[in-house]
């Protein structure tokens, strides 16, 4: 604040006016946050969520040396720079707001977060399979038979596939097939 006095000189006694002046500075520039690049993250072990550590946001103010960080992901919200959070299989979009304190301009930087399952299934075979031959003397033992009780921990899909070690009735050892046969030539 600045006080002035303003004076009038004239023939007889002078006139003093008394004037106040305001100076108020605001700061009405957000900080300025560094573009964060999307991220691909592998799920690495046996569970359907993988922990991840985000990338820490750079961001400075002309004005304020403290600033307010807020991360918000898919289930929560954060009040640090750099949160470690639990985020499933899929697309997350990852949004930090950067404040700064006291004057409240807030920056935004949104980027996204890929993760993907590759662990692979468990495959669990059945011990023992009998095929029956039918009157003519061929039988299927089907992919499903074989990996019934195969798995994803994620509950994807699971596609299985069989092949034949040795040539049978048909040369099925080549590429991997729903359904391999079996015939006469094959017992004993």
């Amino acid at each position: 604040r600045r006080d002035w006095e303003l004076i009038q000189w004239t023939c007889g006694a002078p006139l003093i006016d008394t004037y106040s002046q305001l100076i108020r500075i605001v700061d009405n520039t957000p900080p300025n946050i560094a573009a964060i690049p999307d991220l691909t993250v592998l799920m690495t072990s046996g569970e359907c969520t993988q922990k991840i550590k985000l990338p820490k946001a750079i961001a400075k103010d002309a004005c304020q040396p403290v600033l307010r960080y807020e991360v918000i992901y898919t289930g929560g919200i954060g009040n640090v720079n750099e949160p470690t959070v639990q985020l499933g299989m899929g697309i997350h979009t990852i949004t930090y707001n950067v404040y700064d304190v006291p004057c409240g301009n807030v920056a935004t930087e949104t980027f996204n977060i890929f993760v993907q399952d590759k662990v692979a299934p468990i495959a669990i075979c059945s011990p023992v399979n009998v095929v029956s031959l039918t009157d003519e003397g061929y039988g299927v033992l089907t992919a499903d038979q074989v990996g019934i009780f195969s798995y994803d921990y994620c509950g994807d899909p699971v596609t299985l596939e069989i092949q034949r070690m040795e040539k049978g009735c048909i040369d099925q050892t080549k590429l991997w097939y729903d359904e391999v046969n079996f015939c006469c030539s094959d017992v004993g």
